[in-house]
């Protein structure tokens, strides 16, 4: 490799900023890391975000593993595809797991995962106005079908049941987020076996599962807000595809910044109101209503999910993702899960990089879903009560 790293300066750090008020000061000063604080060529040809993040993703992606993994272990991957990216090994100063390598590496993988779970909701959103599913009634309806058996991760259903399993469009829209992230990466001996003989993304399936899951449950029990609001901007006639469900994205964020604009001159005004009423000596200044704090701190939240949604993470979703551990992981071949990855690619809509590994690979990992030969198995029924 043509970078060189391996004359690494010290790293500059940011300023130490207070977590809380009601924190020590030993816990209140944490270092924020930005990737000026990267090491020394480690932006060479843009190796950081487009191949050694790719890399590291496709590694934890195609584990089998879900959510457990100590830093140590993230850190070892780290260093593992530093070597390889840069041709030099991290110098053991940038090891540490309180330095900017280890957590801006482990930021991108946590936002890997938040991307699936904004994805599926905003998916969701998508289908209901591409659908015209524009009523509360309709829209109770149909993810009720979708969670019926777990139907949403397959393309049909026959007299048995499901059929097609993982290949539910609404799964294969969330896991296309997957195939978009680690084009790019890079060949690395170490994790050959992930790709013998060809490349499944369990963990990256089980979390699309699980982040379908999530939405399908938001939307039943009445958690996603006012979701017709969101539908007007949204094109009926448009095509189901990662872009116009980023599309819904924005939208989304913007919906919300306008009403948060909203309910805050609100709040301007009653207090003025108030203010003048007093002023003038009215004793009916009492009459005039306090604002729901409850209700605008929830609409001011600028999280890029709707308000009162917990996050996707381990801590509110350990439990689906462990049910559907079971069901993929267990249940299903490598073969089927390598092609859900491959079919997902019709739905990702962003320029293919030409990946780093080597010629001989597969392309499901990279290429689009036509370059990977799909057998009899890619629309076969898959039994879940016993194992594939």
């Amino acid at each position: 490799m043509d970078a060189q790293v391996s004359a690494i300066k010290p790293v500059s750090k940011r300023s130490k900023v207070a977590a809380s008020s009601d924190t020590t000061s030993e816990d209140s000063k944490r270092l924020v890391w930005k990737l000026g604080d990267l090491p020394a060529g480690a932006h060479d040809r843009n190796a950081w975000t487009d191949e050694l993040i790719p890399t590291l993703v496709y590694f934890f992606g195609g584990s089998k593993k879900v959510w457990d993994w100590s830093d140590t272990e993230i850190m070892q991957n780290v260093m593992i595809c530093w070597q390889v990216v840069y041709g030099t090994p991290l110098p053991e100063h940038e090891r540490a797991v309180t330095g900017p390598v280890f957590n801006l590496a482990k930021k991108k993988l946590i936002e890997w995962r938040s991307n699936l779970g904004t994805t599926a909701i905003a998916t969701l959103v998508t289908s209901f106005a591409q659908k015209g599913i524009n009523t509360p009634q309709l829209q109770q309806a149909y993810v009720a079908e979708l969670l019926g058996e777990d139907q949403f991760l397959n393309s049909g259903r026959d007299l048995e049941g499901p059929t097609g399993m993982l290949k539910g469009d609404f799964l294969l829209v969330v896991l296309a987020c997957h195939h978009l992230a680690i084009i790019g990466r890079v060949d690395v001996p170490q994790y050959d076996s992930l790709k013998e003989p060809v490349y499944a993304p369990y963990a990256a399936t089980v979390l699309a599962a699980a982040a379908v899951y999530r939405a399908l449950k938001l939307a039943q029990d009445g958690l996603l807000g006012d979701v017709n609001g969101y539908i007007k901007g949204i094109d009926p006639k448009g095509t189901l595809n990662l872009s116009t469900v980023n599309k819904t994205k924005r939208l989304m964020s913007n919906y919300k910044a306008k009403e948060r604009a909203r309910i805050k001159k609100e709040r301007e005004e009653r207090e003025k109101a108030r203010e003048d009423a007093a002023s003038k000596g009215k004793e009916k200044a009492a009459n005039v209503p306090e604002p729901d704090e409850e209700h605008l701190e929830d609409d001011l939240d600028d999280d890029t999910e709707l308000p009162s949604i917990p996050p996707f993470s381990k801590d509110h979703n350990e439990a689906t993702t462990f049910n559907y551990s079971h069901l993929i992981i267990e249940r299903c071949s490598q073969a089927s899960v390598a092609e859900a990855l491959a079919m997902s690619s019709q739905f990702a809509s962003a320029p293919i990089r030409r990946p780093k590994a080597s010629s001989g690979e597969q392309a499901a990992s990279t290429g689009p879903a036509q370059a990977f030969k799909l057998d009899a198995r890619a629309y076969r029924r898959i039994v879940c009560k016993s194992s594939v």
